[in-house]
Formats: C-alpha cells, structure tokens, sequence
C-alpha cells in the first residue's frame, strides 16, 4: 500500500474498489498484478478492511492509456 501526501488543497478523494473497477474496466486480480509490476497506483489502507485507490492518480493512468492508444 502507498501513502498519500496531503496538500493544502482539497483532500484527495480515495476510490473504493468497485468504483476503481468501473473506471477501468479492469478486474481486482488484473489491477494487483498490475500494482505489484508498478504499473497501476497503488491502494491506499484506510482501515484493516478496507483500502482506497487516489482518484487523480487513477485518472492519470487511464489518460495514459488512452493517450498511448492514439
């Protein structure tokens, strides 16, 4: 799990896994992989059940994505 910097503007909003998944399309065990090769953000551990994936670094990745695919 990564941490998040905090800034001083508006908190990051943290995704919950099904959210993550209908952005991207993309299954749990497709973005751990992912995530363990580096190539996905990284979840973030809120509490010992759940964990939270920043928004902005998911959009960034899908961006990239699409930017590649041009």
């Amino acid at each position: 799990m990564k941490e998040v910097e905090m800034s001083d503007g508006p908190p990051e909003r943290l995704l919950p896994e099904p959210v993550v998944k209908d952005l991207t399309s993309l299954s749990y065990v497709t973005r751990w992989r992912l995530v363990k090769t580096g190539q996905f953000p990284a979840p973030v551990r809120l509490t010992a059940g759940r964990v939270g994936t920043p928004e902005s670094q998911v959009r960034s990745w899908i961006a990239e994505k699409m930017a590649a695919a041009k």
